[in-house]
Order: C-alpha cells, then structure tokens, then sequence
C-alpha cells in the first residue's frame, strides 16, 4: 500500500524532483522485495492501486468522458483477464494462479456455512477457528486436508459475517460506505489532480482489494480503518458550502463560497476522551492477563502458570497452552483440573477436547466424553473414525 502512496505522488505534478527520487528508489525496493517473496497478492494490490492513480490522471487531463471510458473498458479487460488466471482460465495461469487461491476457496466456503447456520450475531468474535472443522466442505478433506485447519477465512468480510453475523457485516459495510461516498464528494468538487485525495483513495481501494483475500490481522487492519477515517475527515475538511447574499448586484444574486468551519464541535471535547476511556477499560483487562502470562512462562513456575492461566478474562489459547505445558512436565493432575475449566469454558474448542483425552490420568467416562466431542466438532475427519 506504499507502493501505490508513493506511486500518486510520483507522478503528482506538483511534487519535487528529490521527493521523485526517493519515490523511485522506494518503489524499486518495495517491488523487489514483493517478487523475491513471491507475494502475487502484493503486486495485484499494487496494480489496482495504479489503475485508480491512472484513472484520476486521465481525468485530469482529458476532460471528456470517451477517455475515461477507454481507459476504464482498457482496464477492466485486463482485469477480467487476470481474475480468470486466478481461476486457472485463460492465458495468465502459470502467473496468477497459486494453490492459495483454491485453499482460500475452502476457507471461504466453510465461513459462509457458518454465516447460514448462525446468520445474526455470529459464531462470536475469533470463533470462527471453532467452528471451521464443522461447518468445511468434504472436499477440504482432499485440499488442504484434514489436519489442516485455519482460525480465519482469509476475508475480512466473511471474517466479519462468520464472527459477527449480520449484525457485524452490515455495521461495517455502512462505514464503508461513507468512506466511498467521501470519495465520490471529493471527486466531483474537481477534476484537478488532488494529490493527497489521490493517495488516500487509491491506498484505500488497495487495501478493500487486498481485504478480499487476506487475513484481518492487527497490523493490516487498522491501516483499513485509519484510511476511511482520514477520507471521511478529508472530505469533511474540504468541504465548501455556497451562502446567498442578500444584496443584488446589475440585477443578478451575489454568491459567496466560504469555507465550512473546521473547529471541533463542544460535544466532540467531552465525548471522545470518554468514549477513549471505554475503550481503555474495555482492552485493559486483557492486556493485563496476557502481561502476567508472559511473566509467568518466563519464570517457568507450576503454581505461577496455573494462576496466570486462570486468571480473568480466561482464553482457550491461553488455557491449552498451560495443559500442554503441565503435560509435557508430567504434572498431570494440574493438566486435568485446566484441561476441565478449558472444555467448561469453551466446549466448542476442539483443541481443548483433545488435550483433555491426552491426559493421562483422565478417567474412562471423560475420556469417552472427550472423544465423543471430538467426533462432534470434526465429523469429516477420517482419523477420528477408530480413535479411542
């Protein structure tokens, strides 16, 4: 995504000859970098990133429509011809096709199956990775199989209907959406090259594109929400509004363009550092017990592990990796009793269920419970078939 930053103000009129350079020498690293890391994704990201610099471009210097339509129909058909490459039709196959792009299939389709069997509020947030065993198609046994699970679907908006359910997808389909029409404010005030326009709306097209087919990690993530926000205030910012005048002049009404005022409102003042504070003690808690679970594994103590572990707000991941750890170290009566808190406070985590069946001193009627559960949570998997 700084690639295609760097590439609007590259051929940004107004930029300097220096800032040119070190645009270049970027672009050329950035690239490099993308190729020996064999990242198609970056570079399709980066091309549609072009094509929306392009279009602003040609708008800019032909004021026609037949130009954009050209440019546009020229683009789409290229486009056309790599989204088939991806589906291995058409002459772009060896280039755009990868065996990602059919193992994204799977996870996309196991996320869609849990929108349809909880359709409003979800599976709850991070739970897809629970459910995916059960809701995956048979065809995930063959690719990518079926010791292979994934706690994502590699879109953030079926992340979002998969977790959140209706309820999630269409908040944040809206706030999309106002991010799109600022677009469109913007590019209708003018069709001067708006440098800073541009790179906040082709960085941010770049970013919904790559949403598509990525992860909705933290670090990618909130660049997606910073850039609608920085749009939506952009557009805001530059917003002018036409204020009759009264008085006539040779008969005609006088127009005034000002400037819409950009102090804060008084609410704003108040508001935002309380719904900051929300926010802080909304994160704190979790925070703090991922803070003295690191302490703990790092002091490497049986009593200091189990209390981190149990602390609140409990997490699966948190509780299966001490079971693991008490495990491994033959502490098998403080594995049992987590192992017994982790299927109490998720029974849906499978991980849980089956830590819990590999402790030793797990008596016959919870183990048979465990691997009943088992069955339940994965029941494509053949190699649960003769597990006892």
């Amino acid at each position: 995504m700084t690639v295609i930053a760097c590439l609007a103000w590259l051929v940004a009129g107004s930029t300097t000859l220096r800032m040119r350079g070190l645009s270049v020498l970027y672009i050329g690293l950035a690239l490099f970098e993308i190729k020996k890391s064999h990242a198609i994704q970056g570079l399709a990201v980066t091309a549609i990133g072009a094509v929306v610099i392009g279009y602003f471009v040609v708008r800019s210097i032909f004021r026609n429509r037949i130009s954009l339509i050209v440019y546009l129909a020229l683009m789409s058909a290229g486009g056309l011809i790599a989204a088939l490459g991806a589906l291995q039709k058409g002459p772009l196959v060896g280039i755009m096709y990868k065996t990602s792009v059919s193992l994204r299939g799977e996870y996309w389709a196991a996320a869609i199956n849990t929108f349809k069997s909880h359709p409003i509020f979800g599976v709850g947030m991070d739970s897809f990775g629970d459910w995916y065993r059960i809701e995956r198609r048979p065809s995930a046994m063959v690719l990518p199989g079926p010791t292979t699970v994934v706690n994502t679907a590699h879109n953030v908006f079926l992340d979002m209907l998969a977790n959140g359910g209706l309820i999630l997808f269409v908040s944040y389909i809206l706030i999309l959406t106002l991010g799109g029409v600022s677009v469109i404010r913007i590019a209708r005030r003018s069709k001067n090259f708006d440098v800073t326009f541009v790179a906040l709306t082709s960085v941010w097209i770049g970013y919904q594109a790559q949403s598509f087919i990525s992860i909705n990690q933290i670090g990618l993530a909130i660049w997606g929400w910073l850039l609608t926000g920085a749009l939506i205030a952009y557009e805001y910012s530059t917003r002018e509004t036409v204020h009759a005048q009264t008085a006539l002049t040779n008969s005609k009404q006088q127009r005034k363009r000002v400037r819409v005022d950009s102090a804060l409102p008084a609410s704003s003042i108040f508001t935002a550092p309380v719904l900051g504070l929300v926010g802080l003690l909304v994160a704190l808690p979790p925070f703090v017990a991922d803070t003295h679970w690191r302490e703990a594994l790092q002091a490497s103590s049986v009593e200091r592990i189990q209390a981190a572990a149990i602390a609140w707000p409990l997490d699966s991941t948190r509780l299966g990796i001490a079971v693991n750890a008490m495990l491994q170290n033959k502490f098998n009566t403080q594995a049992l009793e987590l192992s017994r808190l982790a299927v109490k406070f998720n029974p849906n985590s499978y991980d849980s269920w089956n830590l819990m069946s590999a402790v030793p001193d797990l008596p016959a009627k919870e183990k048979q419970e465990a691997i009943k559960r088992l069955r339940e949570l994965d029941p494509l998997n053949p190699n649960l078939k003769n597990l006892k």
